[in-house]
């Protein structure tokens, strides 16, 4: 069994020692203190000698550059009032929007679109079709209009109370059935039929095509 005398004494031992560590390492600490207060004093002094040798310069600086920037400027005055006016923005868009202008009316693109007239076939620009159509209108007669049809079915068949008035009206469905249309001096056009009165030749036409000759399924 161990003396508690001896147990104290190691005890005292280790103390001693612990306070001895500590002691040295807060001497090594203030140590690397003083170095380091020693190194950030001098970095202030440095700092404060280069910011007044910057200031220095600045100043001579600005007393050099006094006299050539004033007659800088009075050489820009004199110059601005030889030298003509420069256009604006605004007169550029103006010339361009006035130039555009012409350019599309004069563009080739626009004039030179080709047009063919579907009654003579004739090939036109685009600035002399409506002219050119005008003439075919004031020129041309009235015409007998002929419509061809091709009945598949009998007409007797669609409805028997019809009685074709043309002579091949009755013969067979596969053989095309010319109707001439003589012009009408009144508004009315009758069908040849059923009498069916209608304003104009083209809804004739439709009429004999929709009623008559319609495909049925």
């Amino acid at each position: 069994m161990i003396d508690t005398f001896e147990l104290m004494n190691q005890m005292i031992n280790q103390m001693q020692q612990k306070i001895f560590v500590l002691e040295q390492q807060i001497k090594e600490k203030e140590k690397n203190d003083q170095i380091i207060k020693n190194e950030l004093n001098h970095f202030k002094l440095l700092l404060q000698e280069n910011i007044q040798y910057k200031s220095k310069e600045q100043e001579n600086i600005q007393s050099n550059l006094t006299t050539p920037k004033e007659s800088l400027n009075q050489t820009l005055i004199t110059s601005d009032l030889t030298t003509p006016q420069i256009p604006t923005k605004e007169d550029i868009i103006k010339e361009e929007g006035s130039d555009t202008t012409t350019n599309l009316s004069q563009s080739p693109l626009l004039t030179n679109v080709k047009n063919k007239c579907f009654i003579c076939g004739e090939v036109l620009d685009s600035a002399q079709f409506s002219s050119h159509f005008l003439h075919h209108q004031q020129s041309i007669t009235p015409q007998p209009v002929t419509c061809f049809a091709k009945p598949l079915i009998p007409i007797s068949s669609i409805n028997p109370n019809i009685k074709p008035s043309h002579q091949n009206a009755s013969n067979s469905s596969c053989q095309l059935t010319p109707i001439v249309l003589s012009p009408q001096t009144s508004s009315k056009f009758p069908c040849p039929l059923c009498d069916v009165n209608l304003r104009t030749n083209d809804l004739l036409i439709k009429h004999i095509e929709a009623a008559h000759y319609k495909l049925l399924k």
